[in-house]
């Protein structure tokens, strides 16, 4: 689909209107709200994502091609998969609930969200090798434990509801990181 100059612009507003929305008002805010920090009208956020999931899905597609531009030109870095294990729970800690809002529905949306999910995972096979080889990442991790453990991050971000919440979601993250990397 070959889209004109302004509505790849508008998307691209959206897309990055879509982070700072869920990231001020959380993951059922509404979507009037991010058509007017993009600066569009609704009617244009509707043309490119026919609801919620949809945007959500394209947000995810979004991060994770951000996350292959932050190591894509020395994959092979020992630091590789380390940049991208704490970006991603670091916008994870930033917009809690997305996930969980896409997966707890039955939608249509399950085949293209497993497809940025491989897309990611097969990705990041050069850099966790290159972690483990340089011996910054334990030597029995996969990329897959990368998802699992992103998968585990976005659990507690998004049921935690102690006062503490914040000591909870950093004691989350900090064994994630030590369960994955040699020295967090």
């Amino acid at each position: 689909m070959n889209l004109r100059a302004d509505a790849v612009a508008n998307r691209a507003r959206l897309l990055n209107a879509a982070e700072v929305v869920f990231s001020r008002e959380g993951a059922h805010a509404p979507l009037q709200r991010i058509a007017e920090e993009a600066g569009v009208g609704r009617g244009t956020l509707y043309r490119h994502f026919e609801d919620r999931t949809a945007l959500v899905i394209a947000l995810f597609a979004h991060r994770i091609d951000h996350l292959i531009e932050l190591v894509a030109d020395n994959p092979d870095a020992p630091d590789a998969a380390e940049t991208i294990l704490r970006s991603t729970l670091q916008i994870q800690r930033t917009t809690p609930g997305l996930t969980q809002l896409v997966t707890a529905t039955d939608n249509k949306f399950a085949a293209e969200l497993a497809v940025h999910s491989s897309k990611l995972e097969e990705f990041l096979a050069r850099p966790v090798a290159a972690g483990i080889a340089a011996g910054r990442i334990f030597a029995d991790i996969t990329p897959r434990d990368f998802m699992l453990g992103w998968a585990m991050f976005e659990g507690v971000t998004s049921t935690y509801m102690e006062y503490n919440y914040e000591a909870q979601v950093e004691r989350a993250r900090m064994l994630i990181l030590r369960s994955i990397l040699v020295s967090p």
